[in-house]
């Protein structure tokens, strides 16, 4: 950068502090830096219209403007310029406030030895570019994160799938309803319903550790896989165990530790007898339609099953069970009940579960939309540090 010509806006009222810092510059820097002199801002907006400068050098008191107004109108004007506010002593807290505010620094008039001016100036130029190249490359990602969010909320069903009532064929046997809340941009739970045979349902919930990008990628990863193992998806322990075996061969090939919980549940319409197996993953709860009574779908709180894609010869025992017309089953990934208050005391699955049996008798969106508002409300003003997604599913009479 030395040998480039550097061309300095230089606004200042004072003609004498004017003069002294052109010669300062000059003598400091010889024929590297072009001065061009405004006394007041609108003589400096309309050069910055008609000009190109590499630099800024502003007094904050000018005769038609005044302090961090000044700063404020320059940035506008040069919103890609450096800006180095000139001061006296008396508003030397201002400036600090100012280079707070956006500024890439301040110097005091009468006190600015000719290498420091030249040093400031330069040092100034050099981390506007950086903190511009930052912000391009910031915009950059937040474009690719919105796309990734878009992408990723295409490979969720938007459309439930129609199992048709044995009672009723105009009807569907299954409704479904869903909540979902990324904790960023993108998120690691991935959840879909698809048709096993002609009478049967397959309902994934898969849990990613951790949240973001990484997690993403991996449900992205998971929905392919699902997609390739519906051969197997009449069976919910070899469906899991295939799975496994796929997500262990990719992510060995990391240099990060990753791994799944899911949650695999085949339902079979036209008696709703249920066949379901767990991989790490905390059991669904069942709300029965006559009681309002809710229990876990295994009739027990812990993760049933080792998580996916740790070990490679895994088995995942499948369970069978017995579900009726008016119940629900909700499933859900555990960042619901893990959401610390400003205290760092958890939701906990106790409390989601006393929230379950409170909401018991709402319709099934309301249900799901009030579990997340209770957790929330503990956790106030804190957020969810984890994905959220609850998945309901009732049986229709």
């Amino acid at each position: 950068m030395n040998g480039t010509l550097v061309q300095v806006l230089l606004i200042e009222d004072q003609l004498s502090d004017a003069v002294l810092l052109q010669d300062t510059l000059a003598e400091a820097a010889p024929g590297q830096f072009v001065v061009t002199h405004a006394e007041r801002l609108a003589d400096a907006l309309r050069l910055l219209r008609q000009h190109t400068f590499g630099v800024i050098l502003s007094d904050l008191g000018l005769p038609d403007s005044h302090g961090a107004e000044t700063f404020e109108r320059l940035r506008q004007a040069a919103v890609h310029l450096p800006i180095i506010m000139l001061t006296g002593l008396d508003d030397e807290e201002l400036a600090v406030r100012i280079v707070h505010a956006g500024a890439q620094d301040y110097l005091v008039k009468g006190r600015v030895p000719g290498d420091l001016l030249v040093r400031a100036i330069r040092y100034a130029i050099e981390r506007k570019r950086i903190e511009d190249e930052l912000r391009q490359r910031n915009e950059q990602m937040a474009e690719d994160l919105a796309m990734a969010r878009e992408f990723q909320a295409a490979f969720l069903p938007r459309r439930f799938p129609r199992f048709q009532h044995a009672a009723d064929p105009s009807a569907s046997a299954l409704q479904f309803y869903c909540t979902y809340k990324p904790s960023g941009s993108v998120g690691g739970d991935f959840y879909t319903v698809f048709p096993v045979g002609e009478t049967r349902a397959g309902i994934f919930l898969a849990d990613v550790m951790g949240h973001g990008v990484r997690a993403a990628l991996v449900t992205a990863m998971i929905r392919g896989l699902v997609e390739e193992l519906k051969p197997l998806a009449h069976e919910p322990s070899r469906f899991l165990s295939a799975l496994n075996r796929l997500l262990v061969d990719v992510l060995r090939q990391t240099d990060t530790m990753m791994f799944v919980t899911a949650y695999y549940i085949v339902v079979d319409v036209t008696d709703f007898h249920v066949n379901y197996a767990a991989a790490g993953h905390p059991a669904p709860l069942l709300i029965d339609g006559q009681t309002r009574a809710v229990t876990a779908l295994n009739h027990r709180q812990e993760p049933g099953g080792p998580v996916l894609g740790l070990f490679e010869d895994t088995d995942f025992p499948a369970s069978t069970g017995q579900v009726h017309p008016g119940d629900l089953l909700v499933l859900f990934t555990d960042g619901i009940y893990e959401v610390p208050n400003p205290a760092g005391e958890e939701f906990s699955y106790e409390r989601f579960v006393a929230a379950v049996e409170e909401a018991a008798g709402r319709e099934p969106q309301q249900l799901l939309d009030d579990l997340v508002a209770a957790a929330q409300r503990f956790a106030a003003p804190n957020d969810f540090v984890d994905d959220v997604c609850l998945l309901g599913v009732k049986f229709t009479r």
